[in-house]
């Protein structure tokens, strides 16, 4: 008896699921959800009116069809159509509102966000005229998702690691470098970088591996989600920005902005002083070839031009022209940043700074200028070529000694301006400097 009525139950479920398959079979536009409605891909305008209509009433399975393409008929519009509006819509209201409260609203039955993070992905791909659009009605959803520590979307840590790898994506996407750009293009990318946080997250997606955020890495792991792809594209994007920004305007103040950006949100980890710059310093020890020209270039755009310079940077540079540089192109373009770096301002203007001077020398900087005139002084071009080597280290030195002058000056005022007696502290670090061997105070 309970064997016939266990077979009987097996086969209503068969039945209903083959039902089930011919009715989606019939309804290929993926509009026959809770209305009943029959209506397939030949429906014209009046199914595409049914499948908006569906999406504003966050309908799932008219959305999941609808974003997995078997619903897209040719000459469909994401924008025309009004999909586009209608999923801008939820998502600017995912700051104040959780994600059950707005399906409530509308009567929906949709399962999770991240159905409308696809929508706003596969539009920008598929239909490259709506990405102004997008980037201009995404302010409270960038908001949502740069905060990498509260990690909110509709109130839900949940919905933000659905959502936060695709989101990724759609700025790659839409700030994807073209040959050929156009005045919409250069707007979408300033409008992107206009959200607060925006430039600043887009620096440390890229660093999301090495450990560097391993809470993240976990929460995505357990949604099935890798950020590989993510973290890779990131700093293509930086690699694009850093080339290509413009030196007037606001690209300076971007350039700086990406420069001096820490690789880790200081929230999460406020030990954690390395800049974006530096790390390029870092990354040029071990890359080769064609990405060791395109880093050389980002490391001297950040350094010579926007002058991104911390003590890191400064550690990075003369480690790398100490232990790393083998040929006396590299060891003369080391010498010229440094050359730069002890300096600071903007390009016109710039005056040698005695704390970055003081931190490069107890980093390494005159062994470093001793050194490369021991293993390149034999060189055809040490002396003589349009900038030799040789007028670069003895700018340097002359740097070094100029701030070392002004400081025995500065001592010497203090020791006879205070009072009849002497300073013997102040007045021993100036007999201690006049000790320093010639060949290191010049």
């Amino acid at each position: 008896m309970g064997s016939s009525s266990k077979k009987k139950g097996q086969q209503r479920k068969a039945a209903a699921k083959k039902a089930l398959s011919a009715a989606e079979a019939v309804n290929v536009s993926g509009v026959g959800g809770s209305d009943g409605s029959n209506s397939n891909v030949a429906g014209g305008n009046s199914n595409q009116s049914k499948i908006v209509a569906k999406v504003r009433r966050g309908n799932n399975y008219a959305t999941k069809r609808l974003t997995s393409g078997v619903s897209i008929e040719e000459g469909f519009s994401y924008e025309e159509s009004g999909v586009l509006s209608a999923v801008l819509d939820f998502f600017n209201r995912c700051e104040d509102e959780t994600f059950d409260g707005v399906m409530n609203s509308v009567g929906g039955d949709l399962k999770s966000p991240s159905l409308w993070m696809y929508t706003l992905v596969r539009a920008s791909h598929v239909e490259p005229s709506c990405k102004l659009l997008i980037v201009q009605n995404i302010g409270p959803l960038a908001r949502c998702m740069c905060n990498d520590m509260e990690r909110l979307l509709f109130k839900s840590n949940k919905h933000w690691r659905q959502v936060i790898v695709m989101f990724v994506n759609l700025v790659i996407n839409v700030m994807e470098n073209k040959a050929d750009k156009t005045l919409e293009d250069e707007k979408i990318v300033d409008t992107m970088l206009q959200y607060d946080g925006m430039l600043r997250s887009i620096v440390q997606w890229g660093y999301w591996g090495e450990q560097r955020r391993p809470d993240i890495i976990k929460e995505l792991k357990s949604e099935g989600f890798t950020s590989t792809m993510s973290i890779l594209m990131s700093r293509r994007v930086i690699e694009v920005l850093v080339l290509n920004i413009g030196m007037k305007g606001e690209g300076r103040n971007r350039l700086v902005e990406i420069g001096t950006t820490p690789i880790v949100n200081k929230d999460y980890d406020p030990n954690c002083m390395i800049s974006c710059t530096a790390d390029l310093v870092h990354l040029l020890k071990t890359s080769k070839d064609k990405k060791y020209k395109r880093i050389l270039g980002m490391v001297q755009r950040l350094i010579v031009d926007v002058d991104c310079v911390d003590k890191g940077v400064i550690t990075e540079v003369i480690d790398w022209g100490t232990n790393c540089v083998l040929n006396y192109d590299d060891a003369l373009k080391v010498g010229m940043m440094l050359m730069e770096m002890i300096h600071q301002g903007p390009t016109i203007n710039k005056y040698v700074c005695d704390t970055r001077v003081a931190f490069a020398i107890r980093s390494g900087l005159i062994e470093l200028c001793l050194g490369f005139m021991k293993r390149f002084g034999k060189h055809e071009s040490f002396v003589n070529d349009k900038l030799p080597m040789h007028d670069v280290i003895e700018w340097i030195l002359e740097g070094i000694n100029s701030v070392s002058l002004l400081r025995r000056q500065q001592m010497l005022l203090e020791v006879s301006g205070r009072s009849s007696r002497p300073n013997w502290s102040v007045l021993n670090k100036w007999i201690s400097l006049q000790a320093i061997p010639s060949a290191k105070r010049r």
